[in-house]
């Protein structure tokens, strides 16, 4: 599978989520691109660095987890 072009507006779409699930602290569904698969990570972003473009995920059981911002597929919030 080719990875999917993510456009602009739906990266700023992806800031609103994040900012929301953030200020809320709710949990994220975030499929990811893996070479030429996409496995689904679930925890609560607890950083986007702007340099490096890394999102840092808190997974359960307290694990942590950095994916490349460029990689998220598609990013929903868990009620």
């Amino acid at each position: 599978m080719k990875k999917p072009i993510i456009d602009v507006y739906v990266k700023e779409e992806f800031d609103l989520l994040i900012c929301h699930a953030k200020e809320y602290n709710l949990p994220e569904k975030i499929p990811i691109w893996s070479d030429g698969f996409i496995p689904e990570i679930t925890g609560r972003i607890q950083y986007l660095d702007p340099i490096s473009h890394q999102l840092r995920i808190e997974l359960q059981g307290g694990e942590f987890r950095r994916i490349d911002f460029g990689d998220v597929i598609e990013l929903s919030v868990v009620d």
